[in-house]
């Protein structure tokens, strides 16, 4: 009977410091997560509290928007200098022999067959 004593003893206390470890790693976990959120935390405040400074700083010298580069274009392509910019005013000016958007039956004129090439296929 010693025997079985002696062989269930060991068994809880290797429970107990299972489980103590087990606490010990959950509340570590815990206290590093706590850390890292209080630090995130500082870190977005003193950025807040410059960029106000700065902020302040730059109306005081009398800058408009400051951080406000010049107004974004819509081209990123023209921006990186892969293609050239499109002026404003050379989209507005219409192309002199550019068809009507409808005819009068009111069909789009990209959408019907081209009559020349009706009439070329006839010649053939």
């Amino acid at each position: 009977m010693t025997g079985l004593r002696h062989r269930s003893q060991p068994a809880s206390h290797d429970t107990r410091k299972e489980a103590r470890r087990r606490l010990l790693v959950g509340l570590s976990g815990l206290t590093a997560m706590l850390l890292l959120v209080v630090l995130a935390g500082l870190v977005t405040d003193r950025a807040r509290k410059e960029a106000d400074a700065a902020m302040a700083q730059a109306q005081a010298a009398g800058v408009a928007n400051p951080g406000v580069g010049a107004p974004a274009s819509n081209e990123p392509l023209a921006d990186l200098g892969v293609a050239p910019s499109v002026d404003d005013a050379a989209v507005s000016v219409p192309l002199p022999n550019a068809p009507a958007a409808t005819n009068a039956v009111g069909r789009v004129p990209d959408l019907e067959p081209d009559p020349q090439l009706e009439a070329q296929k006839s010649m053939r």
